[in-house]
């Protein structure tokens, strides 16, 4: 009987031993093998992407629109947003690799530099995993990306330049909502215009939200990003002194010589098919074999450029230190900051033109080393540029002299306002080196601003003037071999207004009566450049 006990006792004892799972059995060794091997996710890492300064002081920029949404992947250099300043319109890139987390800003709104435009999950230690783990994750994470939405209903911004989204804003209408027609769906002032139409008459085309009534107390419109620059510019030009300073140039023998010049098949301007940077898509580059006709006014800015070399003063910049203005200072060592004039060997002119969102001033790079077609060149791309509303930052930058041609569009006599030069106070500093160097460099190029003078140009007019009795004139050597009678003939001529500003703080009207006189003098007798040109 004890015999059969202990045998089924030790029959138990050896079940419990051999049956997997249970307390007293071993591991497996497979099983130790398995839990040694395990695989992670790659650390990732939520990191703001700053918007950087683009230059000149500027504080905050306007959101046109977006090229990704939240949960794209984005590599380096991929293009995240447009967004424009005061004057100009820029693309910003991505400077990581990773997926965009959030927007912070929807299209429309004004993003300030130094804050996050958005939220980027950046893979870290992407290279330290191994190629079989990268793939088990991606496959394991991937999501479908998001389908585009229509219309008017995703973050993205509508195909415009933006004077069109300057009209639009001034119209109070939604540019999502309306159907572009241009190149790749662009929406054209054409196209704004026939919305808005629509709108108030749904006859015209397909239903439109019911147009909002008229307030009796006027509508209100907020200023486009440049009548915002034009606002700064020239409330800060209220604290320079102007003094002003007109004279009457006779213009004959200059529109003489441009007409033969231009009605004569040799002389042409080619215009540059691969222009720096490139003209506009709506735009189309011109051939080799098109040309453009000369105006008097790269004759006129030629010109300008030989007086600044002769009466440097009107081509100078005004610095004034900081505390130059204030009160005697404290200490017997120390000495007051007193302001002083560079007078600057480069000639870069300002030009102003005028377009459907106001007006900008591109310039003219070193107009004292060009020859007229090369100006007459430079202004045509520039004009093209701007009234695409595709300007450049560098294209608005150091400018030493404006220009005004105000008779272009009319008027005789205008008092044209010196710029003034709007500076920040206080830079933000971001933790990466990049936006720390664009920063210096905005510094410096609005260091680099700065004007004393302007100059504005009136109509040309076709009036009676006494004939000129200068024996070098073609037109009028019959009535100078006449004697002083023949002097006192009346004949047509053709005469503009100049106009002069000067900061009053530095110039005297006797030094900018000589500069206009020397202007006078190679416009009245253009054959007097060919002395100066190089």
């Amino acid at each position: 009987m004890a015999l059969c006990t202990t045998l089924k006792r030790a029959s138990i004892l050896q079940r419990r031993l051999t049956t997997p799972g249970s307390p007293s059995c071993p591991p497996h060794p497979c099983s130790l093998l398995r839990q040694s091997f395990h695989s992670s996710a790659p650390k990732a890492v939520i990191k703001p992407f700053l918007l950087a300064d683009i230059g000149e002081g500027i504080r905050e920029c306007e959101v046109i629109q977006w090229f990704v949404t939240a949960g794209n992947r984005v590599e380096q250099f991929d293009k995240l947003c447009e967004v424009q300043s005061d004057k100009a319109s820029v693309e910003i890139s991505s400077r990581y690799d990773g997926v965009i987390k959030k927007l912070h800003y929807e299209p429309g709104e004004m993003a300030i530099v130094g804050q996050p435009l958005a939220d980027i999950d950046v893979d870290e230690d992407a290279e330290a995993v191994p190629d079989w783990q990268k793939a088990a994750t991606a496959a394991a994470e991937e999501t479908p990306s998001p389908r585009p939405e229509p219309p008017g209903s995703s973050r993205h911004g509508a195909l415009a330049t933006p004077a069109v989204r300057g009209l639009a804003k001034a119209a109070e209408v939604d540019i999502t909502a309306v159907l572009g027609t241009g190149k790749d769906g662009r929406v054209l002032a054409e196209d704004l215009s026939r919305f808005v139409d629509e709108r108030r008459d749904p006859t015209i085309g397909r239903p439109c939200p019911e147009p909002a009534r008229p307030r009796p107390e006027g509508q209100r419109m907020p200023l486009t990003p440049i009548q915002q620059q034009m606002f700064k510019s020239m409330t800060a030009s209220l604290s320079i002194p102007h003094l002003v300073y007109a004279d009457e140039y006779r213009l004959d023998r200059l529109e003489a010589l441009r007409v033969r010049l231009n009605q004569d098949p040799r002389f042409r301007i080619p215009i540059d098919p691969h222009p720096h940077p490139p003209l506009p898509s709506p735009s189309p580059s011109p051939g080799p074999a098109e040309s453009i006709k000369a105006s008097l006014l790269p004759f006129i800015i030629k010109a300008l450029s030989i007086a600044l070399s002769q009466h440097p003063l009107l081509n100078a910049r005004l610095d004034i230190p900081a505390g130059a203005g204030a009160g005697a200072p404290s200490g017997p060592a120390r000495r007051k900051p007193t302001p002083s004039l560079l007078l600057r060997p480069h000639h870069h002119i300002g030009l102003a033109i005028a377009t459907a969102g106001g007006l900008v001033v591109p310039n003219i790079q070193h107009v004292e080393r060009k020859s007229i077609a090369d100006i007459a060149r430079d202004m045509h791309h520039l004009q093209a540029l701007a009234h695409a509303g595709r300007l450049a930052p560098a294209h608005l930058r150091g400018a030493t002299f404006t220009v005004s041609n105000v008779g272009s569009v009319g008027g005789t006599y205008v008092s044209p306002l010196i710029r003034g030069v709007t500076r920040s106070s206080s830079s933000s500093r971001t933790e990466d080196d990049a936006d720390d160097g664009m920063e210096e460099e905005g510094a410096a190029a609005a260091e680099a601003d700065g004007e004393v003078a302007i100059l504005a140009i009136g109509r040309a007019r076709i009036i009676p003037v006494f004939a000129d009795p200068d024996p070098g004139s073609d037109a009028d050597a019959e009535s100078s071999s006449a004697g002083d009678a023949a002097s006192s003939r009346v004949r047509r001529g053709l005469v503009a207004h100049f106009s002069w500003s000067a900061d009053h703080r530095v110039l005297d009207g006797a030094a900018v009566a000589r500069c206009s006189e020397s202007l006078r003098l190679l416009l009245e007798r253009p054959e007097r450049m060919l002395l100066h040109l190089r």
